[in-house]
């Protein structure tokens, strides 16, 4: 019969249209560089665009998968969340900029490890992400941190800021759980005092 010939064509046929290329996944090089406004969109995407500390997207993504690294190695995973105290966040009010949150976002980056991620989160607190730090590393690591975001001053104010610091598996059992026990130390810790 015709087909037992035909149908090898057929697949093969089919194969080629569903493995080639198309015309919107191909960037050709035309040398007007169209690509690289995509680039930049994709890149903007996970940046604060007020301090260019990465988003909280990217903070959730990142811890996410330091978690899943943590879990399978048994590494514990630190986060530290800062935030500026009472006449910090006056001043941020102040100041549409935030220059004073930016300001701490640009120290704190300028002050981890190759390896650590400074982000901003969604509350408009900086959050140091601190992989394979245990408890008493990440407290120590947070004292040294917070001490490069006060000692310097924004236009004649020095900057007090609070931070709070949590563990995995310590304090949590999952980046979110994570999240929560460090923003729950922050708030505990100032509440006390």
């Amino acid at each position: 019969p015709t087909y037992v010939l035909i149908a090898p064509s057929v697949a093969v046929g089919l194969a080629w249209c569903a493995l080639r290329p198309r015309p919107e996944q191909t960037v050709e090089n035309t040398g007007d560089d169209r690509s690289e406004p995509q680039q930049a969109d994709s890149s903007t995407s996970f940046t604060d665009p007020t301090t260019g500390l990465a988003n909280a997207r990217y903070l959730e993504m990142f811890l996410r998968r330091e978690a899943s690294r943590a879990e399978r190695g048994g590494a514990p995973l630190s986060l530290a969340v800062f935030d500026l105290d009472d006449a910090g966040k006056r001043q941020r009010k102040a100041d549409a900029g935030g220059e004073a949150v930016a300001c701490m976002g640009s120290r704190l980056k300028s002050s981890v490890r190759e390896y650590d991620l400074v982000a901003m989160s969604a509350s408009g607190r900086v959050i140091v992400a601190l992989p394979e730090a245990g408890a008493e590393e990440a407290f120590e690591i947070s004292e040294r941190l917070h001490e490069s975001v006060t000692s310097p001053s924004v236009k004649g104010r020095r900057i007090s800021a609070s931070v709070g610091i949590a563990t995995l598996p310590d304090h949590a059992s999952t980046a979110d759980e994570l999240i929560n026990a460090a923003h729950h130390a922050l708030n505990q810790g100032r509440f006390t005092g």
